[in-house]
């Protein structure tokens, strides 16, 4: 038997818990038959596939507990498998999954924290690009700024949810009551900073001017997001500079 027919019959048995047509594949011996040690590299990597999501949320895992975070992960990791040779990439549709199902007793704010926990678990690994500096459109004539560009770095990103994420976030990673749901809309920044990892909740049209910078719009399009500020163009200012002030902005390009 070829390698390839050997995983194509034992990856089913070990991933989907069926040791249907890989048990002559499995040897038997004294203590154990094929079935019984298919069923034990199954749950190893069922239980790896549990510590993996709990890294990654750990914050959700104390709001489900123990017992409801397992059975979550069951029917995730069957709704969305990993397809990604790291197990880092595993919860990219968390937050998916629980919009379509409702788990914590229905909580209706827990797919937005679960989407701020998989933003903060991406923006650590990302990779790393340096900031520019403070001074970096002090050179700019007016004109140049309006059709400059800036490139953000790769360690962000910003939110739209439904609630308040933050307020249950804080609450479980000081071990405080748990919050009622509030719905809200509620727009966040996730950066990294350092070996530090924040996040902060921003207003709508600083999350659309962040967004605009990322699809690459001048400057001067960027400033229009403020449009309906009372001083539209300070507001605008003092934005781009808080995001040079923590690192957000890699580069600005002139042309």
């Amino acid at each position: 038997m070829r390698l390839s027919e050997l995983q194509a019959k034992l990856w089913p048995a070990i991933t989907e818990r069926s040791a249907e047509g890989a048990t002559g594949v499995v040897r038997d011996d004294l203590r154990l038959g094929p079935e019984r040690r298919l069923e034990i590299y199954s749950q190893m990597y069922f239980w790896r596939l549990v510590d993996a999501l709990r890294e990654d949320f750990p914050n959700l895992s104390a709001l489900l507990g123990e017992d409801a975070f397992t059975k979550l992960v069951e029917g995730y990791v069957r709704a969305y498998p990993s397809e990604h040779p790291s197990l880092g990439r595993l919860g990219r549709k968390m937050a998916l999954f629980l919009s379509e199902h409702r788990f914590g007793d229905g909580r209706p704010d827990v797919a937005d924290l679960a989407a701020l926990e998989w933003a903060r678990a991406e923006v650590f690994v990302e990779l790393d690009a340096a900031a520019a500096p403070l001074s970096v459109f002090s050179p700019l004539s007016p004109g140049q700024f309006a059709n400059a560009r800036c490139r953000l770095v790769p360690s962000m990103r910003v939110l739209s949810l439904r609630h308040d994420a933050i307020a249950l976030w804080r609450a479980l990673e000081n071990r405080e009551p748990v919050p009622e749901p509030i719905a809200q809309a509620q727009h966040v920044l996730v950066w990294r900073k350092g070996w530090v990892v924040y996040h902060v909740a921003i207003a709508e049209d600083e999350a659309r001017a962040l967004n605009w910078t990322g699809q690459g719009r001048t400057l001067g399009e960027i400033c229009e997001a403020f449009a309906e500020r009372e001083h539209p163009a300070a507001a605008a200012f003092g934005a781009i500079q808080s995001w040079l002030a923590e690192s957000l902005v890699a580069s600005v390009d002139l042309s």
